[in-house]
């Protein structure tokens, strides 16, 4: 009786293995295509054997590690700053007030500390993201003593889950939260 449990058991850790995620790589890679002899550039990160292209807003810089793509305006004395993250989910998401308080936690992870952080705004489903459904929650708080907006959209899939966090001072915020969130929907995942 012993000996077949034994078979089965690695069994079970290599098909629980395949259930997670490949890690995403955020280190940009130059990328880009052309439309009627027009060059447009974009950048790549590396998830396994996919590629994730992604065409960051105009006139913002896209710097990276394996672990975080981060973004800022160029050229300019900005509060502005963006990352865009990536971790396994354990267990898959689920869009009950359960599930909801879980992304609002998560969501509260990826803000820099902040004192007296509000939840001033959540909107479900704001954009979508390679045909997928996205949270975005907006806080308001204090950081280096002086009052910054927060937003933070989260793609959560069954098998992992995306980040989006930009943040900047109050007078920055809403264009720079507006075009970001907005170039979101330029991710697009590419299969080998």
């Amino acid at each position: 009786m012993k000996l077949p449990i034994l078979r089965i058991l690695p069994l079970a850790f290599l098909s629980y293995g395949t259930l997670l995620a490949s890690p995403v790589d955020f280190t940009p890679r130059p990328d880009g295509f052309e439309i009627d002899g027009v060059r447009i550039n974009q950048v790549k990160f590396l998830q396994g054997k996919e590629e994730i292209t992604y065409r960051p807003p105009v006139a913002w810089l896209c710097k990276g590690s394996p672990d975080v793509a981060l973004l800022q305006l160029s050229g300019t004395l900005s509060t502005v700053r963006a990352e865009m993250r990536h971790q396994d989910n354990t267990p898959p998401p689920v869009w009950n007030e359960e599930g909801m308080k879980a992304l609002r936690l998560r969501a509260q992870t990826l803000i820099p500390a902040a004192e007296k952080l509000t939840l001033t705004e959540e909107i479900r489903n704001p954009v979508q993201i390679n045909g997928h459904e996205t949270l975005e929650l907006v806080y308001s708080g204090l950081l280096f003593t002086r009052s910054y907006k927060f937003v933070v959209v989260l793609l959560p899939l069954e098998k992992e889950q995306f980040s989006f966090t930009l943040y900047s001072q109050e007078k920055e915020f809403e264009g720079a939260s507006r075009e970001f969130i907005s170039s979101l929907f330029r991710l697009i995942w590419k299969q080998p």
